[in-house]
């Protein structure tokens, strides 16, 4: 904690403007730990990055959390008037409207802005992107339950390469709450589409893999995935660059329009017409 609170004091005024990054996992003993990062701008509004400590909750409702949160600001001498931005998962006891942690706060300092994730809220805007990224996950469910269909899709897989393969471990369940790690995942779904789709058809006698088939051939769920790629590349680099360490204020902003100049000069009828060309390609 002191280590910490010198930190502060580099700054040209103490306490400074922050925000709270946080994030809850169980420990090997089922106890529930709160990882607590704050981010801060020195006197040249360069923005660091500072982990607290990990706190062990006793519940993990909204106002418990919060509660917790509000004891790590008071014992760093952290003024809620400063307080500006809260970074939390999509879960209800974070990101919730009424009981959330992000409302309790939300409550007390309106200029504490809570961000989820960016590419999220983009991908489910769209209903073709949202349902072929849901599709996505169910067949990476598929792969990771049945050993059947894993090893089909690996000997098609090696087939279509004349020799092994390695493993196909980004082949699985889309992580619900880290949606920055989901580009790999879905650049393999469309690399190995095919043999996906004959995967599925050496399984049809399952529900679940009958199921996955009827929707995989349908032109536009190949159309969702080719959108959520496009979508999903683009937003992870701008993902990255608003996590480093070494950025400043206008490098950030200069990288959030770079990239909605990009998505915006996308939306054009030349630009859909080629990825709906690829989609019935594939499908």
């Amino acid at each position: 904690m002191v280590r910490f609170k010198t930190k502060f004091l580099i700054c040209s005024q103490y306490p400074p403007i922050f925000s709270i990054i946080c994030d809850g996992t169980r420990d090997i003993s089922g106890e529930e730990q709160l990882s607590v990062c704050f981010r801060w701008v020195d006197k040249d509004l360069r923005p660091h990055d500072s982990f607290v400590d990990l706190y062990s909750v006793r519940k993990t409702t909204g106002e418990h959390i919060a509660s917790v949160l509000l004891d790590v600001m008071i014992k760093l001498q952290l003024p809620i008037s400063n307080f500006r931005g809260q970074a939390y998962d999509g879960a209800p006891d974070m990101s919730g409207k009424n009981n959330g942690v992000q409302a309790m706060f939300s409550n007390h300092q309106l200029l504490a802005l809570y961000v989820h994730c960016v590419i999220r809220d983009t991908c489910n805007s769209s209903i073709t992107v949202k349902n072929s990224l849901d599709l996505a996950h169910k067949l990476g469910v598929l792969l990771s339950q049945s050993l059947h269909a894993k090893n089909s899709l690996v000997h098609l897989l090696e087939l279509r390469a004349g020799g092994p393969v390695g493993n196909i471990a980004k082949l699985k369940p889309l992580c619900p709450t880290r949606w920055i790690y989901r580009g790999n995942q879905i650049t393999e779904i469309i690399e190995h589409y095919e043999e996906i789709l004959a995967t599925l058809e050496d399984l049809k006698s399952h529900d679940k893999a009958a199921g996955l088939l009827r929707v995989f051939e349908v032109s536009s769920t190949f159309l969702g995935v080719l959108m959520a790629n496009y979508l999903i590349l683009k937003l992870e680099l701008l993902n990255r660059s608003l996590q480093g360490t070494k950025q400043t204020s206008s490098g950030l902003i200069d990288a959030v329009n770079l990239i909605y100049s990009d998505l915006n000069n996308s939306i054009n009828e030349d630009a859909f017409k080629k990825i709906f060309q690829e989609a019935t390609r594939k499908s």
